[in-house]
């Protein structure tokens, strides 16, 4: 278990801010002849991952030179790279309208499409509707650098046998490229209580996202940071992921990111500064929704907080859980008990899985998986499974992978290996039920659904198994 050390001894964002303070500091007695040699300091900053740094230095070259297209070209990708959508676009559009770079105005307008953005002097894009079934509707989403939304569509029309050749063919392409993943983060009010709160979200997102990003072909693009007032009736984990759910809206976006925190009293003078339980996350796989929290102590007027390192890697860990990535032993950013020292990569095993998950829809779930990515999933859970895992998660999940495939039977076996651990899991007494009942043994099933009521939660998992009881009563 990490310690948390005082506020000023962590490495936070507060260096990165310095540093940027800095560079405005050598910049305010520079003249306007400088702003090319700042912006290529920028982009060398940015290139390092320095995204505050390398904006505050964009903005003084800006300063020296409000004409300099390079510098409003630099500061769009920093700002669309940390997620601020709307300053980016201002920035593209500065770009356009300052009309001198023809290859740079292109390109700005391009991007400016994928952000379904309107170029100045153009009315607003209108992209297409997502209730709108068609190839033109998935190609123009695609355009638009919404390929997770394009293969929604794409999925619906080979299923329905509607252009299935050709929508199987621009399901391929897609899957060939990078995923762009878009987000909207929520804030509790206590997260919200902690100095440059939105700052270190932002910052703490863009590197871990970076950090992912290296080792797999996704991107993240943090939409907005909105406020989460919780309900306060939160009983256990999947209530607190569901609180969120109900709380943040993910109508634009592919997942919702929940950031939390929570104050304790550090230990009287002279006891051991050790707070257990320093951070946690909650991340059921590819239901689009990430719990992270840290815990901040104080006394007598000072504090300690986990140091931000340590919360940049719960964060990658959660996210590899979106992508189906379970816990393992060993050293991997995906091991199941935290060591002193921060661990960022993910082991190659759950590679494989984030790897097939990659274009998971996460609210159609496992579903939207293809059935060659099921049996790829499945045999990658097999692997873990007979070593590197370190819990009973792997066979919950490689069970569903299972049952997408029609392979009741081994489902079925899979759960009952996870009862032999947990046998107060509601979700796997329901998801085991539906497989006898599949298997025509009803008695066996009403069993397992008897049992799920009998635990008394989560509550959508109690009312399902209740109305299955009740569905099923007297045959």
């Amino acid at each position: 278990m990490r310690r948390l050390q005082p506020a000023s001894r962590i490495r936070t964002l507060a260096p990165a801010l310095l540093g940027a303070g800095a560079v405005l500091f050598a910049c305010a007695s520079a003249s306007a002849a400088d702003a090319e040699a700042l912006c290529r300091q920028a982009k060398a900053l940015k290139d390092e991952g320095k995204l505050d740094a390398a904006a505050a230095t964009y903005l003084e070259a800006i300063r020296l030179e409000p004409q300099s297209i390079e510098a409003h070209w630099g500061l769009a990708w920093v700002y669309r790279k940390q997620g601020l959508r709307d300053p980016a676009v201002a920035e593209f559009q500065k770009v356009l309208e300052l009309g001198t770079d023809a290859d740079r105005a292109r390109e700005a307008r391009d991007a400016l499409q994928r952000m379904g953005a309107a170029a100045p002097g153009q009315p607003p894009v209108a992209p297409p509707q997502p209730t709108e079934v068609s190839l033109a509707a998935a190609r123009e989403l695609i355009r638009l650098n919404r390929a997770s939304e394009a293969l929604r569509i794409l999925r619906a029309l080979a299923a329905e046998d509607l252009d299935r050749s050709e929508a199987e063919r621009l399901m391929q392409e897609v899957k060939r490229g990078r995923r762009l993943v878009r987000v909207r983060a929520g804030a509790d009010p206590v997260f919200r209580s902690l100095p440059a709160w939105e700052e270190r979200l932002r910052g703490r997102f863009a590197a871990g996202a970076a950090e992912i990003s290296r080792q797999v072909a996704i991107d993240f693009e943090l939409v907005s940071v909105e406020p989460w007032e919780p309900s306060g009736t939160t009983a256990d984990g999947m209530s607190i992921v569901e609180d969120l759910q109900a709380a943040v809206s993910s109508d634009d976006v592919d997942v919702v990111v929940g950031f939390a925190a929570e104050r304790r009293d550090a230990p009287p003078e002279g006891g051991r500064l050790e707070v257990r339980g320093y951070t946690f996350g909650l991340a059921p796989c590819v239901t689009g929704a990430v719990v992270v929290s840290e815990v901040v102590a104080s006394r007598d007027g000072r504090e300690w907080r986990v140091p931000e390192p340590t919360l940049r890697e719960n964060l990658i860990h959660e996210l590899g859980h979106l992508f189906g990535a379970v816990h393992v032993r060993g050293d991997s950013v995906m091991r199941a008990q935290p060591s002193p020292s921060p661990v960022l990569d993910f082991d190659a095993l759950n590679l494989r899985v984030i790897e097939t998950c990659r274009w998971v829809d996460f609210r159609q779930h496992f579903a939207s998986l293809s059935h060659d990515e099921c049996e790829q999933l499945a045999d990658a859970y097999a692997e873990l499974a007979q070593g590197p895992a370190a819990d009973d998660g792997v066979r919950f999940y490689r069970a569903i992978a299972l049952t997408f495939l029609d392979r009741y039977k081994e489902a079925v076996a899979e759960y009952e290996r996870v009862l032999e651990t947990n046998r107060s899991d509601a979700y796997t007494h329901v998801n085991l039920a539906k497989l006898y009942e599949k298997l025509g043994d009803l008695k066996r099933a009403r069993d397992h659904w008897a049992v799920a009521v009998g635990l008394g939660r989560p509550a959508a998992v109690v009312r399902e198994a209740r109305e299955a009881l009740e569905r099923t009563a007297g045959l």
